[in-house]
C-alpha cells in the first residue's frame, strides 16, 4: 500500500506533496502502474514535480492556490461564443450550453451567466416539440450572458479553498411576493450575528432584523 494519497478521475492522476517527497512519490506510483500492467503515457505525462500543472482540462496553481482555464481553452470558449449567430438550432444552444457548464469549475460567478440560454432552449424545444433540430433564438438577456462570458473567460479564475460566504439568504421559489408565500431569511456574518427576516412584495420587500 503507498504511504500517500493519489488523486484520481477515471485515467487521470495528480500527486500533491512537498518537492522532494514528490518526486519519489511520482516515481513509485509509475512503478506501482506498471507491475498492474497498466502503460503510463510518455508524452502526456508529467513526470518532474511542478507548482502549476493542467489536470481534468484545468490550470491548477498550487502557490496561488487557483484554478483557472488554460489560455488556449479561453481563447477557443471566447472565439466559439464570438461568432455565434442570433439564430441557430437547439442542438447548436445545446452545445454552448454544455461548453460554459464544462468552463465553470474555473470561472468565477460562472454559475450566474447560462441560465437564460437554458430558459431559450427549453422554450424552442417546447415549440419544436422536441426536434433538437428546430431553429433556436438568443434572446437579450442570453446575448448579456454570453458577452460577460466573452468579457472574463480569460481572466477569470476560482480559489481551490472557497472562503466562508459573509451572508448567506435563502428563499421560497416564488416569483409572485407573499401573494404565493414568497418569504426569504438571511444570517449576515461579521462582528456579530444578525439574523434577517422578511417578505417579497410587488413593490419591494419589508424585512426584520435583528442580533
Amino acid at each position: 500500500m503507498l504511504p500517500y494519497q493519489i488523486n484520481g478521475l477515471i485515467d487521470d492522476s495528480f500527486l500533491l506533496y512537498e518537492y522532494t517527497a514528490c518526486k519519489r512519490d511520482v516515481q513509485d506510483t509509475v512503478d506501482a502502474f506498471q507491475k498492474l500492467g497498466l502503460v503510463i503515457h510518455p508524452v502526456k505525462s508529467v513526470f518532474i514535480a511542478t507548482q502549476e500543472t493542467e489536470f481534468l482540462g484545468f490550470l491548477l496553481n498550487i502557490i496561488l492556490m487557483t484554478i483557472r482555464l488554460p489560455p488556449t481553452k479561453a481563447a477557443h470558449v471566447r472565439r466559439t461564443w464570438q461568432f455565434l449567430k442570433t439564430e441557430m438550432t437547439i442542438r447548436e444552444t445545446a452545445q454552448v450550453i454544455g461548453l460554459i457548464v464544462s468552463s465553470i469549475p474555473a470561472v468565477h460567478f460562472g454559475e450566474l451567466y447560462y441560465k437564460n440560454l437554458e430558459k431559450d432552449k427549453v422554450l424552442a424545444l417546447q415549440t419544436g416539440k422536441g426536434n433538437y433540430d428546430a431553429p433556436s433564438y438568443l434572446s437579450k438577456d442570453a446575448k448579456a450572458d454570453l458577452s460577460w462570458w466573452i468579457n472574463n473567460v480569460g481572466s477569470s479564475f476560482k480559489n481551490v479553498v472557497q472562503p466562508n460566504p459573509d451572508v448567506t439568504l435563502t428563499t421560497y421559489p416564488s416569483t409572485k411576493g407573499l401573494e404565493r408565500g414568497g418569504g426569504w431569511s438571511g444570517q449576515f456574518m461579521g462582528n456579530r450575528k444578525l439574523v434577517a427576516l422578511g417578505v417579497w412584495r410587488s413593490k419591494g420587500f419589508t424585512s426584520t432584523i435583528w442580533s
